[in-house]
């Protein structure tokens, strides 16, 4: 089995943003026509199981909330205008991008129409007032999560597998190992404390 499945991000896309939202909150004045040829990858994947929200204010769609906590972001962009009706899961909801505390900005995500929240940095305190903060799942999004599971639990033939390596290997060509001691969460955290200096 392939215990795989695909999540795009970051919906509806970082490529505009002017700074970096493990730091700060991008905003872009841009026209949604201007925006057609962005979205335009998102369209096509739409049918992908899960999904991942951006924290970026789009003003033509919400002038004072990012997407990840915007309910016309969500509604009327994500599963509107790109048409994704997978999981949406937040993007870590630990960034800098988004203001106010942990528990805060999981309840006015999941408000705005995000399934699930991604936090990364594990402090407990934070995660116990994530958990606290969490409703149940809502049954759209108990279906959407039962459709990954499905995916993740169905074998996959290793000829199949054999074969999108090889497609894989041909088009990026050779690449470095994969570093096992590569930690995100540190890497956030290095960001953050030069954020502050």
């Amino acid at each position: 089995n392939s215990g795989i499945c695909p999540c795009i991000k970051h919906l509806p896309g970082y490529g505009r943003a002017n700074v970096d939202p493990h730091l700060h909150l991008p905003q872009i004045d841009t026209p949604l026509s201007d925006l057609a040829a962005d979205f335009l990858p998102f369209q096509k994947n739409a049918g992908c199981p899960a999904g991942m929200t951006a924290h970026i204010i789009i003003r033509t769609i919400d002038g004072q909330q990012p997407i990840t906590s915007s309910s016309a972001g969500i509604k009327r962009l994500i599963r509107g205008t790109l048409n994704f009706n997978g999981l949406l899961i937040s993007d870590a909801i630990d960034m800098h991008a988004l203001s106010g505390t942990i528990a805060e900005k999981a309840r006015t995500a999941l408000a705005a129409g995000c399934d699930c929240i991604c936090y990364a940095l594990g402090d407990l305190s934070e995660m116990e007032a994530l958990a606290a903060a969490c409703p149940p799942l809502t049954d759209a999004a108990l279906s959407r999560l039962e459709k990954i599971r499905r995916i993740i639990s169905a074998p996959a033939p290793a000829a199949d597998i054999k074969k999108l390596r090889e497609e894989y290997n041909r088009i990026i060509g050779t690449i470095e190992p994969y570093c096992d001691d590569y930690d995100a969460t540190e890497v956030l955290n290095q960001l953050k404390h030069k954020g502050e200096k």
